[in-house]
């Protein structure tokens, strides 16, 4: 935006790049915690793995029974998401040009099409392409958002009941029977199928 650095393929690769040499540096720092971490995590990390590859792969396949990106009926809001993702894409520097307004910018919330953009101009793949696999990574990602955010909030409050109980057990005279809690990856689950299926059968 300061018209500093341009939005171009080379810079994207030198911003990665440093990217992974700092995370690589820190990663060998930490990484007697990240192998302890991955040792009682593995199988939970697995499952959120499997969990996102599932909902691509399920709005994968809802993409390409309908992959239009330009009729304004069968498309939907595609032909305007497309134009504006393209703007970005082609824009070296922000806010984008805008593709429906000769001479003008942007002036609509766009950071979500940075972010696709920028993964599409690295790896150089087709935008009309690119577009129905970007979309099935959100719908993913979104998945795989629910899923955490239900995991940990149910594995914290069985980890506060285990303490109360103790505490309960030790002060009170009588037996302290705490509620049964469900597994958090079931919970997890059910709020991740929740989140993206239930409420967008449509």
């Amino acid at each position: 935006s300061l018209r500093i650095i341009p939005f171009t393929r080379a810079t994207i690769a030198l911003a990665v790049l440093a990217l992974v040499i700092g995370g690589g540096l820190l990663a060998w720092r930490q990484r007697e915690v990240l192998r302890t971490f991955w040792h009682e995590s593995r199988r939970l990390i697995l499952i959120e793995e499997v969990i996102f590859l599932v909902a691509f792969a399920v709005f994968l396949f809802i993409r390409f029974g309908n992959p239009d990106l330009w009729h304004p009926a069968m498309g939907g809001e595609k032909p305007m998401d497309f134009a504006y993702l393209n703007a970005v894409i082609k824009s070296q520097y922000f806010p984008p040009y805008d593709p429906w307004f000769a001479g003008g910018q942007i002036t609509y919330y766009y950071w979500g099409f940075v972010l696709i953009a920028t993964l599409i101009k690295l790896i150089g793949v087709i935008p009309s392409i690119a577009y129905n696999f970007a979309i099935p990574t959100l719908f993913a990602m979104t998945a795989l958002g629910a899923f955490c955010a239900a995991f940990n909030l149910i594995a914290e409050h069985g980890t506060r009941n285990a303490e109360d109980t103790s505490r309960a057990t030790r002060h009170a005279s009588f037996s302290f029977r705490p509620l049964s809690l469900r597994n958090p990856i079931i919970i997890g689950l059910i709020a991740a199928v929740f989140v993206t299926f239930t409420g967008n059968l449509g």
